[in-house]
C-alpha cells in the first residue's frame, strides 16, 4: 500500500464515504492496481469525484502521477467485498485500455511482448528503456550474424558501418542515409542504454516509455528491411 497518501485527505475521504481509514486506504490500493495506475493517481481521482479539495497535495506529486489521474473516468464503487468481482463492469477506468491501445501500435512482436507489462506498471519505467535498448542490440547482433562478444558501440559500428560498402546491415546505398541511421542507433545506445543499464531512475515516466518504444519500433522495422551482406563479417 502506498505511504504517500495524504493522511488528512485520507480521513476526509473516509468520512465522506462512511468507511474506516484502513478500509479506504486498502480499497484505493486495490482499485489503483486494477486500473493500472499508482495509488496516488487513483487517490486524486477519488478525491475529485467526492469533491474534496486536493490541489496542494496534487502539486506535491510527480507530473506523471498527475497525468495518470487525468486518464481515469467514471465513478468509483465503494461497496463491500460481495460486489468486488463486479467492479470491473461497473467502474469505467480508461487508463489501462488507453495504454493498451497505444501498445498495439507497436509492430514488433518481441518489443511489445517484453515491454507491454512494464509500461502498464504504475512506476519504474526506466526498465522499459533498459529492455528496449537490449532488444535493439540483440536484433542487430542476430540480423548481422555476429557471434563474438562485443560492447554495443563496437557491435553497431561493425554491423551498421557508416559506409555502405563496409556495413553488414545496409539500410541505404546512400552513404549519408546509412551514416545517419548508424548515428541514431549508436546515439540511442550511448544516451539511453548505458545510463539505464548501470543505474536506476525515477525520472522517466510512462509517457516517456511509450514514446521511446515507438521510436525503437521504427528502428527495428528499418533493420528488418536492411540488406544483409554476410560476406563482410
Amino acid at each position: 500500500m502506498s505511504q504517500r497518501l495524504d493522511p488528512i485527505l485520507l480521513k476526509k475521504l473516509a468520512d465522506k464515504i462512511g468507511k474506516s481509514i484502513k478500509y479506504t486506504r486498502e480499497q484505493n490500493a486495490k482499485r489503483a492496481s486494477r486500473a493500472g495506475v499508482s495509488s496516488e493517481a487513483y487517490f486524486l481521482y477519488w478525491l475529485k469525484e467526492k469533491k474534496i479539495g486536493f490541489q496542494k497535495y496534487k502539486r506535491s506529486l510527480p507530473v506523471d502521477v498527475q497525468n495518470e489521474a487525468r486518464t481515469l473516468t467514471g465513478t468509483p464503487q465503494h461497496t463491500t467485498s460481495t460486489t468486488s468481482n463486479r467492479v470491473g463492469h461497473t467502474e469505467t477506468l480508461t487508463a489501462s485500455s488507453r495504454y493498451i491501445d497505444l501498445l498495439e501500435m507497436i509492430q514488433d512482436d518481441e518489443l511489445r511482448d517484453r515491454c507491454a507489462d512494464l509500461i502498464k506498471r504504475p512506476r519504474n519505467h526506466d526498465r522499459v528503456f533498459r529492455e528496449a535498448t537490449t532488444i535493439l542490440e540483440h536484433r542487430v547482433k542476430n540480423l548481422s550474424g555476429i557471434t563474438q562478444r562485443m560492447n554495443p558501440q563496437a557491435l553497431i559500428g561493425k554491423a551498421i558501418a557508416p559506409d555502405p560498402a563496409r556495413a553488414i546491415l545496409v539500410v541505404s546505398s546512400d552513404s549519408s542515409e546509412q551514416e545517419g541511421f548508424y548515428k541514431i542507433c549508436a546515439g540511442i545506445e550511448a544516451a539511453f542504454r548505458n545510463r539505464t543499464h548501470h543505474e536506476v531512475s525515477n525520472k522517466l515516466t510512462r509517457n516517456d516509455a511509450i514514446k521511446f518504444c515507438g521510436f525503437i519500433d521504427s528502428l527495428l522495422l528499418v533493420l528488418v528491411n536492411a540488406e544483409v551482406h554476410q560476406e563482410r563479417i
